[in-house]
């Protein structure tokens, strides 16, 4: 029943959070790419919303295709509630909620889950926690005590607190060896500073605010974020929407609703980092590991669609994209090379990433801005053929994200609650693309892009990387780790 989404191309920048599988290849994109696709419209299944007194939203769809009972849910806020003092506590939190409550242990919730072939997680975002679970229709009702039980009765000083609290420790000092993470920990910290949407990626951050934690202090932040009028929460399956709602209403109607306020602090653009270049000291790295970034827009910008598609065309990770096709066809130095970005509520980023041998930094980094000034400056501004492509793929691919009810389901919620949008905001963004032209995506590029702002973090062997920028008359900053 579980399903997992592939990672495929840009699509993870493109698509909302849906569970749908497809497996990616260069021949599946040649063959999507080169077909003409017809214009896909994603059938938004038949749902009821209602709000119960506390304030809990709920959407019901019947689907009758199998057995079994799914669902996903949101409540609103996540990550922006963080202090730099107790920064990472949100995925701590749900964590425990998941692992027992103050009415079941953590052997009674497993034994519970497994009797009842249960399935349920919890996580977050920077703007919303996340829940996820499924069931045989027949169990829908202990489906349902579960969820309840982990939402209203969280019990934070259980007996695994502190193995819990070790483990998360254990996990922060492995990752804090992984070139990635410390890639992001930089990238992050100076692009975000000190709002909350960078506190998660930064693992020396988190390390010292763990010690702040403890059982009180977790209470206090679930009080503080978690409520039933905060929350929506979406169910698909084999039900009546009529015996379901009972169901609901008897499960969920004494929570009760609590005054929360949603974080509303704006990020700020890290203009005193813009042009700067970090380079992260790591001798034993055979990689030189690249981040080129800035800030940009958040999620309520009018014309994200049209510039989505056209920094698809600039660095989408295909093949026929700017940045791959100079960096692996071309020059063969690079497998990967993209550009993507988040818009988030309160603000976002964009960033370029690829991984290239030491002493190909320079001309690594020289490239991605060229390619981008290719483009702004109309060089070699975008083409009709490039933006048929990319529109084409979508068209084929689309309709495979949003097989299941639940997944169509979600991302409606996902839209209409979190993120105010309309409940067939997946078919007018589909129209939207399509209906772009050359000159739209080129003035997008060119109102959103500057390369000038971009601050690069590469992690590599700074003898091997630092005396090419030199030469180059390029200044550079070194972190020692």
């Amino acid at each position: 029943m579980k399903r997992y989404i592939v990672f495929i191309i840009a699509l993870a920048f493109f698509i909302p959070a849906v569970r749908a599988e497809v497996q990616f290849s260069p021949e599946l994109f040649d063959d999507l790419a080169q077909s003409v696709n017809k214009v896909p419209e994603i059938k938004i299944p038949d749902y009821e919303r209602f709000v119960l007194n506390n304030g809990l939203t709920v959407y019901l769809v019947e689907d009758h295709s199998l057995p079994i009972i799914e669902m996903a849910g949101f409540i609103k806020g996540g990550r922006a509630h963080e202090r730099q003092d107790i920064a990472g506590i949100s995925d701590f939190m749900t964590d425990l909620m998941k692992t027992g409550t103050a009415n079941r242990t953590q052997q009674e919730m497993d034994r519970f889950k497994e009797l009842h072939g249960l399935s349920f997680g919890m996580g977050v975002k920077r703007d919303y926690f996340t829940l996820n679970g499924n069931a045989l229709i027949e169990d829908s009702g202990y489906l349902l005590d579960l969820i309840s039980d982990v939402l209203m009765n969280p019990k934070f000083d259980a007996d695994y607190y502190q193995r819990k609290l070790m483990e998360l420790y254990q996990g922060l000092s492995m990752a804090r060896s992984q070139d990635p993470v410390l890639v992001d920990m930089i990238f992050y910290r100076y692009m975000y500073g000190d709002h909350p949407y960078g506190y998660d990626s930064d693992i020396d951050l988190v390390t010292n605010a763990v010690q702040n934690y403890s059982p009180e202090k977790l209470m206090e932040y679930y009080r503080a974020t978690i409520a039933p009028n905060m929350t929506v929460l979406v169910f698909s399956g084999d039900f009546s929407i009529k015996e379901m709602k009972k169901e609901i209403k008897k499960a969920f109607s004494q929570w009760e609703k609590a005054p929360l306020t949603l974080p509303h602090q704006k990020s700020l653009a890290p203009k005193d980092k813009y042009g700067k270049i970090y380079i992260i000291h790591k001798k034993t790295a055979t990689q030189a590991k690249i981040k080129m970034g800035f800030d940009l827009f958040s999620r309520d910008y009018p014309e994200e669609t049209s510039f989505r598609m056209a920094n698809m065309v600039y660095g989408s990770g295909s093949f026929e994209c700017r940045l791959m096709d100079t960096l692996r066809v071309e020059k063969g130095y690079a497998y990967d090379a993209r550009a993507g970005y988040n818009a988030n509520k309160l603000g976002g980023e964009y960033a370029v990433t690829t991984d290239v041998e030491p002493d190909k930094a320079l001309d690594t980094y020289q490239t991605v801005i060229r390619e981008m000034n290719d483009i702004l400056n109309r060089v070699k501004p975008i083409t009709d053929e490039e933006l048929f492509k990319t529109v084409n793929f979508f068209n084929a691919l689309m309709p495979k994200f949003y097989v299941e009810s639940i997944d169509v389901l979600e991302s409606v919620v996902l839209n209409v609650e979190i993120w105010n949008e309309s409940a067939d905001r997946i078919n007018e963004m589909i129209q939207k693309y399509n209906s772009i032209d050359a000159a739209t995506a080129q003035r997008e590029f060119e109102k959103n892009l500057d390369p000038e702002h971009f601050m690069t973090v590469i992690l590599g062997d700074k003898d091997q990387i630092v005396p090419q920028f030199e030469e180059a008359g390029i200044p550079v900053e070194i972190i020692e780790m």
